[in-house]
C-alpha cells in the first residue's frame, strides 16, 4: 500500500505547456495595438494641455515637463502584464480576433474594445503606482526619478517659492488623478 504524498507535494507531476508561437504572434500584435492606442491618449491630453487649456496655466516651475508629459513619461514603460491579462481573458472567454469569426474588429466585444480596456487597465496602473509613490515616498521608479521626486527637483530649480515637497507630492496627485480619470473616460463608451 502506499502512502500518500505529503500535502506540501503535489499529488501527480504537472507539465508546463508552452504558448503556441501563433497565440505568442498574437499577444505581442495586441500589446502594440495598446501601446499605440495609449500613446493617442496621451498625445490627446498634450493637445487639450496645450491648446484649451494654455490660456489658464500660470507660469510653470515644470517647465517642458507638464502633465501630460509626466504621464507620458511614465506609462510609456512597464511590462505590460494587466492588458496582457485582458487579452488572455478575452481568448479564453471565446473572443477572437479579426478574421477569424466571431466577435471582429468593430463588433461590440471585439479587439478595438480589449485594447480601449487594456489602456485603462495600464492607466490604472499607472495611478496606483504615482500615489503609492507619494505614500511610500519612493524617490525612484523603474530606474527614474518618481514623479514627486522629479518635479520637486524642479520646483527647487525654478527656485519657487514654497515647499518643494509639498509641490512635488500635489504635481504627483494630479498625475496620478489624471491617469486615473483617464482610465474611467476610456470605459465609459464600452459595452
Amino acid at each position: 500500500m502506499s502512502q500518500p504524498a505529503p500535502a506540501w507535494q503535489p499529488a501527480e507531476r504537472q507539465r508546463v505547456v508552452a504558448l503556441p508561437r501563433r497565440t505568442a504572434e498574437q499577444s505581442s500584435d495586441f500589446l502594440q495595438l495598446v501601446d499605440d492606442r495609449l500613446d493617442q491618449v496621451v498625445g490627446e491630453l498634450t493637445e487639450i494641455w496645450h491648446t484649451d487649456l494654455a490660456e489658464h496655466r500660470p507660469v510653470d516651475v515644470l517647465a517642458d515637463r507638464d502633465l501630460p508629459e509626466l504621464l507620458r513619461s511614465l506609462a510609456a514603460s512597464g511590462k505590460r502584464i494587466r492588458p496582457t491579462m485582458c487579452f488572455w481573458g478575452w481568448l479564453a472567454a471565446g473572443g477572437q480576433q479579426e478574421g477569424s469569426g466571431r466577435a471582429g474588429r468593430h463588433e461590440a466585444g471585439g479587439i478595438d474594445d480589449v485594447v480601449q480596456v487594456g489602456v485603462a487597465l495600464e492607466l490604472l496602473h499607472v495611478f496606483a503606482l504615482i500615489h503609492d509613490d507619494v505614500m511610500d515616498e519612493s524617490d525612484s521608479r523603474r530606474g527614474q526619478p518618481s514623479v514627486h521626486t522629479l518635479t520637486a527637483q524642479l520646483h527647487l530649480h525654478a527656485r519657487a517659492r514654497g515647499n518643494a515637497q509639498r509641490f512635488g507630492e500635489s504635481i504627483a496627485v494630479l498625475v496620478g488623478d489624471l491617469a486615473h480619470a483617464e482610465a474611467d473616460h476610456l470605459v465609459t463608451t464600452l459595452p
